[in-house]
């Protein structure tokens, strides 16, 4: 997943950084969007669970980063 979600970008998030990018709702960080839009909604839940995000933090930025980019997630409430 990290491969998928650091590929575009210059700088490289570990699972770590990704994580509490996610937490702290960093909607405008490229890694969170191509998490939401370049990997699948289970990938995405088995991260948040393996790095003790809550289910609704993971739709809460999902859903912010959907309505702020206009972007389809699966995950947007």
């Amino acid at each position: 997943m990290l491969t998928t979600v650091n590929a575009p970008f210059q700088t490289y998030l570990d699972a770590e950084a990704l994580a509490c990018a996610i937490c702290a709702g960093e909607i405008t960080l490229g890694q969170v969007s191509s998490f939401y839009t370049e990997t699948a909604v289970e990938s995405q839940q088995a991260f948040a669970a393996a790095h003790g995000i809550s289910t609704a933090t993971l739709v809460e930025t999902a859903t912010n980063f959907s309505n702020w980019s206009g972007q389809s997630v699966a995950l947007a409430a």
